[in-house]
């Protein structure tokens, strides 16, 4: 991930859970934050990495694969600009699930898990991430 200055995308974010944020809370989120470019192949984790960061899509597709221990492969779930890859690890400081791969190009914010923790902690942005979870 190539770290990038983008005015346009600084400005005012698109991502959906972003955009769902308390004023203060995507504030504290952005502050932390450096926008990241998503480059197609470009691998973003491991199965069993550590979450130390989260990625907020703007745009770009990424794609989570889940591999079987016979070496099977399944994909498990796509993340664009509605998510955010990792959230739910960095919350649970449980390690990534599956191998995410950028499918289609883009750019994403990049937030350390620890700041993800504290903004929601707090309960409406909890709730958020709660729909969110539910709805993938």
């Amino acid at each position: 991930m190539r770290v990038e200055a983008l005015g346009s995308v600084a400005d005012q974010p698109r991502n959906n859970l972003l955009l769902g944020l308390a004023d203060s809370a995507r504030a504290r989120l952005l502050d932390a934050s450096s926008i990241v470019a998503l480059n197609s192949g470009e691998l973003l984790f491991r199965h069993d990495d550590p979450v130390q960061h989260v990625l907020f899509p703007e745009s770009g597709v990424i794609s989570m694969v889940a591999c079987t221990r016979e070496g099977g492969q399944v994909e498990s779930g796509v993340v664009g600009r509605e998510g955010a890859l990792g959230l739910t690890e960095a919350l649970a400081l449980a390690p990534f699930y599956a191998r995410a791969t950028v499918q289609i190009p883009g750019h994403a914010w990049r937030t350390p898990a620890e700041v993800c923790r504290e903004v929601f902690d707090v309960r409406p942005a909890r709730r958020l991430v709660e729909a969110y979870t539910q709805a993938m």
